[in-house]
């Protein structure tokens, strides 16, 4: 099953809506953009963490290339701006965001250079990108797969990164590091491993990158 499909189908897609905000989430987000002014959220799903980056005092732009969650959304959440697009081609002027929020939608894109210079070119200057991606090299991952099989069939292993292949993809479109990170996976047995995965980001479940436009 690819990932159009599962979320056209799938009554809770990753279990998006049952789960919500997740407070540690929250506050790694409010950590890397904060109150930043205008936001993209790119991969918004049903916008629930488009909704916290509005909580915060920004205004928020959310954007999914799935009609679906973009419909949805609009119902959840109609203060939000929802827009119907693709990462590879963002329908934005330049210059017109000073935060973009891409939070495990990387790993779907067929050009994934092309996303990210994408970013880049609607950023301002000094603009900061927080990213967050899986980790190809986490011993998490075998595990995972088997708890929450209704990944299984959607995300597949080889297509997430390393901490050197993200860091390299983000330099090589323009992007300046200022801080790399880790994050754990949100599961009953799992939150022991927060300080890990921020001492040590290149076996964390999760990449996190908070970068800026030079």
């Amino acid at each position: 099953m690819d990932v159009k499909t599962y979320v056209d189908k799938a009554p809770d897609p990753w279990g998006l809506l049952e789960t919500g905000v997740d407070k540690r989430r929250a506050a790694l987000i409010k950590r890397h953009i904060g109150k930043a002014g205008m936001v993209l959220d790119v991969g918004c799903a049903f916008g629930i963490y488009s909704n916290f980056l509005r909580s915060l005092g920004n205004y928020v732009v959310s954007l999914d290339a799935s009609k679906r969650m973009v419909s949805a959304g609009k119902k959840l959440f109609s203060e939000l701006t929802f827009v119907l697009g693709s990462g590879e081609s963002l329908p934005f002027m330049n210059n017109t965001f000073n935060s973009i929020l891409c939070m495990g939608t990387l790993i779907y894109s067929a050009d994934r250079r092309k996303f990210l210079s994408e970013f880049y070119r609607t950023l301002r200057k000094r603009g900061r990108l927080c990213i967050i991606e899986r980790n190809r090299n986490s011993p998490m991952h075998s595990l995972v797969r088997k708890l929450k099989k209704n990944e299984k069939s959607v995300d597949n292993p080889s297509n997430y990164f390393t901490r050197a292949e993200l860091e390299k993809l983000l330099v090589s479109t323009g992007f300046r590091i200022k801080k790399a990170s880790g994050d754990y996976v949100s599961m009953p047995f799992s939150s022991g491993f927060a300080s890990l995965a921020e001492a040590f980001p290149s076996l964390a479940y999760f990449l996190v990158f908070e970068c800026e436009k030079e």
